[in-house]
């Protein structure tokens, strides 16, 4: 019999789901569970499509899978955010494979209980308040971010200056649910103590400046590691132009040390009752402390995945794998850098054309361009993403930090994207 990992992936577009399934190490030992079809096309050894709706089918098939292949399961690794990671935990029970506590899962799942836990802990954290109405707003400092309870990436997340900004930022969420009352990030919480409903319950936060930061840690029995570092660059709130993936100790003009991170990420796991595995954490440095922006217990999951096998050869989802399956790892981040800069148009129309080929005369070390969408695609508004708009990245190596805005820019001025207005 061969030892598998099983490996859950729910709610992920084509273009973070195929760079994830592509780099994955060790396909042949991992049982991959998605509701997204396109890999069908990718002809993977273990595959099961499922929908996650009904959770006992679900679990019928992985054992039938079990039996056909006559395979044993060493453990589980979740990335079923969307669910409050009640997928993975029933999975887990019903083959009696090791998983986390259940109150673990709510505080990385409810960003209000979430705060609470870090509060506990003397972390820094935004100030904040559960809303319901502009009126439960009143007091609260400007400029504010508003987001819903249970909400992950970087949809429905809303800068406010003002407490009519606040009403509008409302109802854009609350129009969104009326039109797709089966969206994902509206899942109702259930925990022992309190249900939340992100339909009409909101999160308030105090907006902190400064830069921000996304980074996987991983907890083991020894010192917690920072195994993934990148900086997010933004043009607009809430959504990012640029991720540089880079190692602190190797650059100039970074704020922090890996060391000060991860003593930091180790107080953050803590918080959350998280004794091993792989947790991501976003956070800003401001004035000299840490502040979380949020965290869960899963790997970041974005274009960074593509980069970092680019750049470093593995990503943070194959050193988790390896992990679990009790491989012994070295956890340092490369010297190495790179930069996934997105694609994008401020046009709203009917995509005519990209061009890319200025690129080869930009003196940057390009290793990928990767285009979402074809001639044809409508790039329109959206109340609360502005995914339409995002048509594709390039993957560029050799970063350094100090250059990063120049590489930024040196990108966009590459590409050439033509729109022309809807008929």
């Amino acid at each position: 019999m061969a030892d598998f990992v099983i490996l859950p992936i729910s709610n992920t577009d084509d273009d973070d789901i195929i760079p994830i399934v592509e780099s994955l190490k060790l396909k042949e030992r991992t049982l991959i569970i998605c509701d997204n079809p396109i890999l069908e096309e990718k002809k993977l050894p273990n595959l099961i499509i499922d929908s996650f709706k009904d959770v006992p089918s679900l679990i019928r098939k992985i054992f039938a899978w079990k039996e056909k292949n006559n395979a044993t399961f060493r453990c589980i690794v979740q990335l079923d955010e969307e669910f409050h990671y009640r997928v993975t935990e029933a999975v887990a029970k019903a083959l009696e494979l090791d998983c986390f506590d259940r109150h673990t899962a709510d505080l990385a799942s409810n960003k209000y209980l979430q705060k609470q836990a870090l509060d506990k802990s003397y972390l820094c954290n935004p100030s904040y308040r559960i809303i319901k109405s502009v009126r439960d707003a009143i007091g609260f400092n400007f400029p504010c971010v508003l987001k819903i309870i249970t909400g992950y990436g970087s949809s429905f997340v809303f800068l406010n200056k003002t407490n009519e900004d606040i009403k509008r930022s409302i109802a854009k969420i609350q129009d969104s649910n009326s039109e797709d009352s089966c969206n994902y990030m509206f899942v109702p919480h259930e925990t022992p103590k309190a249900s939340f409903d992100s339909r009409t319950q909101f999160i308030l936060e105090d907006y902190i400046p400064g830069n921000e930061y996304s980074c996987d840690f991983m907890v083991t029995d020894g010192p917690t590691k920072v195994i993934r570092l990148v900086r997010k660059f933004s043009s607009s709130f809430g959504f990012f132009d640029a991720f540089l993936l880079f190692n602190p100790d190797i650059e100039s003009n970074v704020e922090f040390s890996l060391v000060k991170l991860a003593a930091f990420c180790q107080k953050v796991a803590s918080a959350m009752g998280f004794s091993r595995g792989v947790c991501m954490l976003d956070f800003k440095f401001c004035k000299g402390e840490f502040y979380v922006i949020e965290t869960t217990i899963r790997p970041g999951i974005s274009t960074f995945v593509d980069l970092m096998k680019s750049v470093y050869g593995w990503t943070t989802i194959d050193k988790l794998i390896d992990y679990k399956l009790g491989n012994i790892l070295d956890f340092s981040i490369p010297v190495q850098s790179g930069m996934v800069v997105y694609l994008t148009t401020r046009k709203r129309g009917v995509l005519k054309g990209i061009s890319t080929e200025s690129l080869s005369d930009s003196g940057l070390h390009i290793v990928k361009i990767s285009l979402f969408y074809k001639p044809g695609h409508v790039i329109e508004d959206n109340a609360y993403n502005n995914f339409s708009s995002m048509l594709g990245y390039v993957l560029v190596q050799d970063t350094p930090f100090q250059d990063a805005d120049s590489i930024l820019s040196r990108v966009k001025k590459g590409v050439k994207i033509d729109v022309e207005p809807k008929p």
